[in-house]
């Protein structure tokens, strides 16, 4: 999760509204490093304490607060703190790249989050592309509050698609631009905490399915895991196969039914979850 940074009492009105019960879906946007997270994380305790259930649903699908990376992840609170408890798998952390799926996880998870309250974390991409990605993010989430941190122009889009509650909010004095080491650090470490608990699965060939064929299942790529119903469970990593049978070997948490379908991402992951993008074979 990530760690919360001193705020202002200008986000005051915002906690209220979480803790208030007047409104059901939170959308949050903002440039790059403003505070995005920290704001959602806010909100979400600030619903607790007001005697709502509340969730985060995080369309970051670079840094995240809960779960994997190239994934969309939704998180409730439990005894533990915030755990990851459904999510979509993305296949990059591309956001525009990502578009379709993002899209569609985020329609989704929306749906299955049984909650007084759902806090929507979004990544800091304003420009052009990035603009038109929130107003598509916004139509499938249908919030009925806006929170914006900051100001740019591209953020007057978004408050135009608004026509329930809407609050600016300034972004917090100790706010600061990360470098780029730091990002991959971070989803190095979402990658570990995800991972830590997966054990290796042995799955028969003849049993999957899979968009290109086993080709483009190699090993360190990152995949998704998908059920017979076609419900993303998991993100898994490919190891080196086992035996000669053509048996897929795969690290990954435990999944709720059996994987019948085996989704290739766009990322390979080494022994340590630091990321390369996936490049096709001739």
């Amino acid at each position: 999760m990530t760690a919360l940074i001193d705020i202002g009492p200008e986000w005051e009105p915002a906690l209220q509204l979480a803790g208030s019960g007047t409104v059901k879906r939170i959308f949050v946007a903002g440039p790059t490093d403003s505070g995005k997270s920290t704001l959602c994380q806010i909100l979400h305790k600030a619903a607790l304490e007001g005697g709502r259930s509340a969730a985060i649903l995080d369309l970051d699908v670079g840094q995240k607060i809960i779960g994997p990376p190239a994934c969309v992840t939704l998180g409730a609170t439990s005894a533990a703190g915030l755990v990851l408890t459904n999510l979509a798998f993305a296949a990059t952390t591309d956001p525009i790249k990502a578009w379709p799926w993002l899209i569609a996880g985020a329609q989704s998870l929306a749906r299955s989050a049984a909650v007084d309250l759902l806090v929507v974390n979004t990544c800091g991409y304003l420009n052009g592309s990035g603009a038109a990605l929130k107003v598509a993010e916004m139509s499938v989430v249908e919030p009925d509050a806006l929170v914006v941190l900051g100001s740019s122009p591209d953020l007057d889009v978004l408050l135009r698609q608004q026509t329930g509650c809407v609050l600016r909010l300034p972004v917090p004095r100790l706010a600061r631009r990360k470098t780029e080491g730091e990002r991959r650090a971070a989803r190095r470490a979402a990658f570990r905490s995800y991972f830590a608990d997966g054990t290796m699965h042995i799955l028969s060939e003849r049993q999957l399915t899979t968009p290109n064929g086993a080709a483009d299942i190699i090993p360190g790529r990152l995949v998704g895991l998908t059920d017979q119903h076609g419900h993303d469970m998991a993100a898994g990593i490919v190891a080196d196969p086992v035996g000669d049978r053509g048996d897929i070997n795969l690290l990954a948490p435990p999944t709720p039914a059996p994987v019948r379908q085996i989704k290739p991402g766009s990322l390979m992951l080494d022994r340590n979850f630091a990321e390369r993008h996936f490049q096709h074979r001739p």
